[in-house]
This record gives C-alpha cells, sequence and structure tokens, in this order.
C-alpha cells in the first residue's frame, strides 16, 4: 500500500483543505494510507501593515 503524506496550513478542523484529503482519504477506499503531518508546532507567518519586523515568522 502506498502512503500519501498530507500537509494542511490551516490547524482548523473546519478547513476547506482538511476536508478536501478527508474526502480523497474517503475515495481511495483503503487503497493508500493518509499519513497527516502534525504541524501544529511550526511557526506561522503573521503579517501586519503596521509591522517594522524583518521576519514575517512568529510563535502564537
Amino acid at each position: 500500500m502506498k502512503t500519501v503524506a498530507v500537509l494542511v496550513g490551516s490547524l482548523s478542523p473546519d478547513s476547506i483543505n482538511r476536508k478536501l484529503t478527508r474526502t480523497l482519504e474517503k475515495l481511495a477506499g483503503g487503497k493508500l494510507k493518509f499519513d497527516y503531518a502534525n504541524l501544529g508546532g511550526l511557526p506561522h507567518p503573521r503579517r501586519s501593515p503596521s509591522s517594522s519586523s524583518s521576519s514575517p515568522l512568529s510563535r502564537g
């Protein structure tokens, strides 16, 4: 069985991308294994028009 690595950028359970990958998993009918990577610990881009920071990444 082949394994598919799944990266969903949004942590929201209502993310359209998460829903899409769950639907694809169901359509695969057990022929593929879907491995969802946990991206919760990674820094996420935060852009603020008033920010003078040179780094767009922050934890939080």
